[in-house]
């Protein structure tokens, strides 16, 4: 009655709402009730971030009633659906990421509803996941073999990654395995492989985790498994073997075994030259694994990925050979309807432009950079949960590498395509899509200071900053970032003449650092502390207020100096404050009293 008299009657879809909850409340115990209810009103309403608070406190009610859990899965699945209406103002799905079945956003609801849900106790989307894994590991407890659980077990590992609640996608991961576990008793063999691959998706979650013994111990097992059934069909297995092996190099990577890790990527690159002999007759190995009439995506993200483990232990020859061969399998596959066709060539031009680098072959390696940046944009466009970060941390590899061959405007203009294209699908509640952005924009900033066009360093660091302070949770890492953006501002500030303002920029940007001098690695707060500091000096100095900035000089020369203060036989305020003296002697043309010094204390001169 209420949807067929809604155009009729002139009160608020949300005032509707609230009054059939309330009687809900009075009348109805049943869970089956509930359940259809919830559906139908959810059907009228839309998929909003009300409609989802409204139906987790719902079905809180009788979540741990004795019901069967058949009907617990079907709550579970009418809440999944209801968040992802909610989490409607992300504008893209999650693709590639280690599981498959990406969350694609329902049509937005009415902005009504959005904006009345903001007086609800929802939260938003990333509470919601939180409610919805609080569920899932009740079910877990109760049934723990239940294949029909898996397609939502994998959505909700896939909503988990976006909000980056990692450790709890690791767990409905390993759920899913012993999913299949039980299953692998009965011999068969579909069971079997879908084992496999749950595992991979396991292994890379857990790395993603930070769970690196875990993840070398899963990726072992797997590999051992693939192994044995090889032995007895190798055309079926060795496949999958060598996309284990593969899975197993990352985990070995991510543990710091780099020979081990070789070792791995090596036996994959075999895996896929017998297969090929599998299908081809006999072929020696060596003639296959290089040719480009093989065209499988796997073998070349198999070479892509030995070609980046023997860059990284420098035998750049050989990483050049491997990235050679990954491209022409990639080119060939490039116009086929293969799915991994591109991402993969781009990543190999990207890595075989490290070795380039490496060996001082900047033309070609900007050469490589620039096709895999043009790759990256094509696939950003489509993909941009998985590949905005991606293209965002190539652009600025070409970006430094123009800038090392003088090519100023090209890197301007390479940053402003990377900005354009975030700010096209930016989201508030992606932290890494916006420490990508402000990332570009601080480099923005100091390449346009390079230049000498400071209003436009000016808005470039202004954006930084303002987009930093947007980034959540607030990490060590996320303000040390943000001290650095802040005094990238104060520089471009100085620079127009605006020292106050600068100084403003500055005090919050080492009360930032301030508080985090335990959360980031010694280097990186040593480096941005003392980049403000001499940026603070430098602003003081410009305002006359020589005293404060000898204070702050005094800071900059303590820490320059505390590294040398075994050798020179003073202690490090001694060395300092002579430090000071004799740059202060220098600097007002007082040679005479400057040489004094030096000849009284002679190890000041040395060092």
């Amino acid at each position: 009655k209420v949807h067929e008299g809604f155009k009729t009657m002139q009160v608020s879809r949300i005032d509707i709402f609230d009054r059939i909850h309330a009687k809900l409340d009075v009348l109805i115990s049943n869970a089956e009730t509930n359940y259809t209810l919830a559906r139908r009103l959810v059907k009228i309403f839309g998929a909003g971030p009300y409609s989802a608070s409204y139906l987790l406190r719902r079905c809180q009610k009788v979540i741990n009633s004795k019901e069967a859990f058949g009907l617990e899965l079907r709550y579970l699945k009418l809440k999944a659906k209801i968040l992802r209406g909610s989490s409607s103002n992300v504008p893209f799905t999650l693709v590639g990421t280690a599981v498959e079945g990406p969350i694609s956003p329902s049509p937005s609801s009415s902005s009504e509803s959005v904006s009345h849900g903001m007086r609800d106790e929802n939260k938003g989307p990333k509470d919601g996941v939180q409610e919805l894994l609080k569920l899932s590991k009740h079910l877990r407890s109760k049934e723990k073999s239940c294949t029909n659980a898996i397609p939502l077990i994998q959505r909700l590992i896939n909503m988990a990654y976006l909000f980056g609640m990692l450790e709890e996608a690791a767990v409905l991961g390993e759920w899913v395995v012993d999913i299949f576990l039980g299953f692998v008793e009965s011999g068969d063999e579909a069971h079997k492989m879908s084992l496999v691959k749950s595992r991979i998706d396991h292994v890379k979650l857990l790395i993603a985790a930070g769970q690196k013994p875990r993840s070398v111990d899963v990726a072992k097992a797997n590999v051992e498994m693939c192994r044995e059934e090889a032995k007895g069909m190798p055309r079926r297995w060795l496949p999958l073997l060598a996309e284990a092996l593969r899975n197993q190099s990352a985990a070995f990577h991510n543990s710091g075994n780099h020979e081990e890790e070789i070792s791995a990527l090596v036996e994959s690159v075999d895996a896929h030259g017998r297969h090929a002999e599998c299908d081809d007759g006999p072929t020696s190995f060596h003639s296959v694994h290089y040719q480009p009439d093989h065209l499988s995506s796997t073998l070349a993200l198999a070479l892509n990925d030995l070609s980046a483990r023997f860059y990284i232990l420098s035998r750049y020859t050989e990483a050049i050979d491997a990235s050679k061969a990954s491209l022409a399998l990639y080119q060939n596959l490039v116009d086929t309807p293969s799915k991994d066709a591109l991402p993969g060539l781009a990543a190999s031009y990207e890595t075989l432009s490290s070795s380039l680098i490496a060996l001082e072959n900047h033309d070609d390696a900007i050469a490589a950079l620039e096709k895999s940046t043009k790759g990256y944009s094509k696939l950003a466009k489509d993909q941009p949960a998985t590949f905005l970060s991606e293209f965002a941390r190539v652009g600025k590899k070409l970006c430094d590498q123009l800038t090392q061959c003088g090519r100023y405007d090209d890197a301007l203009k390479v940053l402003d395509d990377v900005i354009c294209l975030h700010r096209d699908f930016i989201a508030d509640d992606i932290p890494s899509l916006l420490a990508d952005l402000a990332a570009c924009l601080t480099i923005k900033s100091t390449k346009l200071c390079l230049l000498l066009r400071y209003e436009d360093a000016l808005t470039a660091a202004t954006e930084s900053v303002s987009t930093h302070r947007r980034v959540t949770p607030a990490t060590g890492a996320v303000k040390a970032n943000l001290a650095f953006s802040l005094d990238g501002l104060a520089w471009s500030l100085h620079k127009l003449g605006h020292d106050n303002a600068a100084l403003l920029n500055i005090d919050e940007a080492l009360r930032s650092l301030s508080s985090i001098k335990d959360e980031v690695e010694p280097s990186c707060y040593e480096s941005v502390k003392q980049a403000c500091l001499r940026t603070q000096t430098i602003c003081l100095a410009q305002l006359l207020r020589k005293e404060k900035a000898t204070k702050v000089q005094m800071e900059i020369a303590k820490a320059e100096s505390t590294m040398c203060q075994e050798n020179s036989g003073m202690d490090a305020n001694q060395v300092a404050e002579l430090s000071i003296v004799s740059r202060g002697l220098h600097k007002i043309g007082s040679s005479t009293s400057h040489q004094l010094l030096l000849e009284k204390y002679p190890k000041l001169l040395d060092l």
